[in-house]
This record gives C-alpha cells, sequence and structure tokens, in this order.
C-alpha cells in the first residue's frame, strides 16, 4: 500500500480515462478523422503513466517534501477536474487555418533549452513568450504545445519557493525534482507539436480536440 500522494500519477489516469470517453465522440463528429489523435495523445499518456514507476516516478521522489509540508509534484499539476465539458462545436465562428502557426519543434525546443541553463526565472520567461506567440496567431490552435508551455511554466514558477521552503526544513533541495519535471515535457515537445498541425484542419472546421480536453494551468 502506497504511503504517499500519487498526484502525477493520478493526473495521468484521469487524462487517459477522459480522452478515451470521449474518442469516440469526435470520431462521429469528424468521420474518423481524429483517430490518430486520440490514438496518440493516449498512447503517449499511456507511456507517461508506464514512466512514472520507474524513471519519472516524481510522487516516490515528493513524499519526503510532502511529508514535511511541501506540496510539491501535486501543486504543479492541476486536476483534470478542471477541463471544459465536451461540446460538439467551438462557440465562436470557426478559427481560419490561415490564422494557424505551424511551429518549428528545433526552434522551440532550443529556445526552453537555453531558457532552462539559465534557471527558473528565464525558463518562466520562454515559456510565457511561446504562449504569446500561439495566442497573437490564434489561440484555438496549439493547445496542446501551449499545455505543455503552462506546465513548464508552473513547474518553474513554483520551483524557487519549494526550494526555499526545503532549506528552511533542512531538507535536500528541491531543485533536482523541479528540473526533472521540466525535463519530462521536454521529451513531449514534440510530440505536442505534431499533434497540434494534426488537428488544425480539424479545429478548422470547429471541432476542439485538444483545446476541450486540457485543463487551464495558471503561472
Amino acid at each position: 500500500m502506497n504511503t504517499f500522494r500519487t498526484c502525477f500519477r493520478d493526473h495521468l489516469r484521469e487524462a487517459i480515462h477522459l480522452n478515451k470517453s470521449r474518442r469516440n465522440r469526435y470520431e462521429k463528429l469528424s468521420n474518423y478523422q481524429t483517430t490518430e489523435i486520440s490514438n496518440r495523445l493516449i498512447a503517449g499518456e499511456q507511456l507517461a503513466n508506464f514512466g512514472s514507476y520507474l524513471i519519472f516516478n516524481f510522487d516516490y521522489m515528493a513524499r519526503e517534501y510532502q511529508a514535511a509540508g511541501i506540496d510539491i509534484v501535486c501543486d504543479e499539476f492541476v486536476p483534470m477536474s478542471l477541463t471544459p465539458p465536451f461540446a460538439e462545436y467551438g462557440p465562436k465562428p470557426n478559427p481560419r487555418l490561415e490564422t494557424f502557426r505551424e511551429l518549428d519543434h528545433y526552434r522551440v525546443y532550443r529556445s526552453l533549452s537555453k531558457a532552462i541553463d539559465k534557471g527558473f526565472p528565464e525558463t518562466v520567461v520562454a515559456a510565457k513568450r511561446w504562449i504569446r506567440y500561439i495566442e497573437d496567431g490564434d489561440a484555438r490552435f496549439n493547445c496542446m504545445t501551449r499545455h505543455l508551455l503552462e506546465s513548464v511554466g508552473r513547474i518553474a514558477k513554483l520551483a524557487p519557493g519549494h526550494a526555499r521552503e526545503s532549506a528552511r526544513k533542512g531538507l535536500e533541495s528541491t531543485t533536482r525534482l523541479s528540473s526533472s519535471m521540466i525535463s519530462s515535457h521536454m521529451l513531449m515537445l514534440r510530440e505536442a507539436i505534431e499533434l497540434d498541425t494534426l488537428a488544425a484542419p480539424i479545429q478548422a472546421d470547429g471541432i476542439q480536440i485538444l483545446c476541450q480536453d486540457v485543463p487551464p494551468i495558471h503561472f
């Protein structure tokens, strides 16, 4: 029996359940054009869940800090219950595919990596810069990449406070754990960009796959 909280693993399991429950509904709306997107999304979440028992066992790594009142990991991953309810079509006129900004994985990855090397505050700035870039085009596209960037930004924003608290309580710094969570997101960046590119024509038809399937993250 686990003696520690499993916020990261719970987040993944809830995401898998939600996306499986919506897969068929999207398929019916799109004449099965969404099947590859849903399957790849779920497969990635299942792989991450498997990794959460091995190299990405953030819940286990957080147990000592949480026992001391530092809610690292649970603070970073917001509940999937905040995800918007399923809607067949968006409330606004359909976005125009011409406003979709296809992202260059290498460019985004290199920019974020440079910021990460400089520290958590710089990582927050870089994440916000790319989110602005996405939203200046059309916020109804690139939703999975934006979600990933929001998560990176939230982890980086919380990291200094967690580190100060761990030092105050005489514990090993939480910096390594925060950095590991950010690194795991960087591994998912290419897939997020590819999913957004696949989804763009479908989203331009008003079907909000990906965009309405993630909870808002604030940082």
